[in-house]
């Protein structure tokens, strides 16, 4: 008998680590799945700056601008690996000085949306779609005094999409939707002279964003399309900040915000989980030097994944990339240790983010010194969640030994599985299955066989089965 120890599902620290000692033996240390990076959007054979501002939800394609002597140009990548074209020029509205952007595209790529130059030199939001070519948004003028306008983000189905329009009376976000076509965003944001739209949730349900608030400063916010109205949430800046923090991006189910804020010694990323749904409010993301700052700009569809940009020298930055088990780290300096290989190319920037969390797109500088839009290929979802500390990229009994004292310890970082918010058995659950997970290469030996969930009792019996080792009743 175990006793009341097993039957209240309470694990000790010696039994877990048995557990995990016996795991790790099983799969020493070996690589991660194979990592790649692609260099993609240039439009003509001297482009000299490019950038990848949006993917859709599978990363299939990639959305930007690419600028060359003509100037700059909205494109679209389409994954050659994967069926598609490669490049393809979006075009922009006709102009003098032609000029275009696209920031986000809809998951079947019939719609992208960004910004361009009319002929009379005004930046209006506009659409690509299939096969119509760039449209502007005929509805922005509507918008008393209306000076121009932008389209920032697009849901996965391509039914809403958010942006900016610029009026005599300040800078105002907007959401648009079929059935009350666009329409400024109310709520606390309806009197604020200046409110951008930084990030739209997948179902086009939530905006995140920055506003200014009526007696000074500026907020991070999220407005939620509620069944009663509207409903503003105003996101508090990191601990010593100047209430200038901006939300990027948002959670499929905007529980989850990331931006950056400001701290007494600078600019930071954040990640906001939402008090009322038991989270912690606003959490700082963490440095790559200590001092210099980063920034946040994208997240996975679950929020546990969030890429951005920090400085990773006195003269350089790094695209960073950040989950709960590792906090903070170069993305650069991580695919680099994996093998990929960069040479002189370097990427300064991750702005977008599949929804696994896989594919990562930005900015690289290259051996010339022109700027380019790539795309990465990361392993780091699914099985790589196990991957807690250095060496990255490879499963260790370090790996273990580190999710132990993190399960133990109640650290958020061992908080793998659902419920959120607190450590328990799912998460042990999640570990195991994450140290097996089919995109590492097949263990020395085959995982140990179970039929549904490993529970805590399940562990306990592989401990006796495999170890010898029991636990005390005592």
């Amino acid at each position: 008998m175990r006793g009341d120890r097993i039957r209240s599902r309470v694990v000790s620290v010696a039994a877990l680590t048995a557990v995990c000692s016996l795991l790790a033996g099983q799969a020493a240390a070996q690589p991660a799945d194979v990592a790649r990076v692609r260099l993609i959007g240039a439009l003509q054979s001297q482009s000299v700056d490019g950038r990848a501002n949006s993917m859709s939800s599978d990363g299939r394609i990639v959305v930007g601008r690419s600028t060359s002597q003509l100037g700059p140009e909205g494109f679209a990548w389409i994954d050659p690996l994967r069926g598609g074209r490669g490049t393809i020029a979006l075009g922009a509205l006709p102009s003098a000085s032609p000029f275009g952007f696209a920031s986000d595209v809809a998951d079947d790529g019939s719609l992208v949306v960004g910004g361009s130059i009319d002929i009379f030199g005004v930046q209006r939001g506009v659409l690509w779609m299939q096969p119509l070519g760039v449209q502007p948004l005929p509805i922005d003028f509507d918008i008393p005094g209306s000076l121009g306008s932008t389209a920032r983000s697009i849901s996965a189905d391509g039914t809403i999409f958010s942006g900016e329009i610029t009026t005599s009376q300040g800078i105002r976000a907007y959401r648009f939707t079929p059935a009350t076509g666009l329409r400024p965003l109310g709520g606390e944001l309806a009197d604020a002279f200046f409110s951008v739209a930084g990030g739209l949730s997948r179902d086009g349900r939530h905006v995140v964003g920055q506003f200014s608030l009526p007696f000074g400063g500026f907020s991070a916010y999220r407005w939620s399309d509620g069944p009663a109205g509207p409903v503003v949430t105003l996101i508090a800046d990191l601990p010593g900040g100047q209430d200038t923090a901006f939300a990027n991006g948002v959670s499929d189910d905007g529980t989850i915000v990331i931006g950056t804020g400001t701290t007494a010694t600078g600019s930071q990323g954040f990640r906001w989980i939402d008090p009322e749904a038991g989270g912690p409010g606003t959490i700082p993301l963490g440095e790559l030097i200590p001092g210099a700052g980063s920034e946040a700009l994208a997240c996975s569809a679950d929020g546990r994944i969030i890429v951005g940009s920090a400085p990773s020298s006195i003269t350089d930055t790094s695209a960073t990339y950040w989950r709960p088990e590792t906090g903070l780290i170069d993305l650069d300096a991580f695919l680099r240790d994996l093998g990929v290989p960069l040479g002189p190319t370097r990427l300064v920037t991750a702005t977008s983010i599949s929804a696994d969390g896989t594919r990562v797109g930005g900015i690289a500088r290259t051996s010339e010194g022109a700027f380019s839009a790539f795309i990465a290929e990361v392993p780091l979802a699914g099985c790589l969640r196990a991957d807690f500390v250095e060496p990255f990229g490879v499963r260790s009994n370090n790996d273990v030994q580190a999710f132990v004292d993190a399960f133990f310890a109640g650290e958020p970082r061992a908080d793998l599985a659902e419920p959120f918010g607190v450590v328990s058995q799912a998460d042990v659950n999640a570990f195991v299955d994450a140290f097996f997970e089919s995109c590492l290469p097949a263990p020395v030996a085959p995982p140990p066989t179970r039929s549904g969930d490993w529970t805590i009792d399940d562990l306990l019996e592989l401990v006796d089965d495999e170890t010898g080792l029991r636990l005390s009743d005592d």
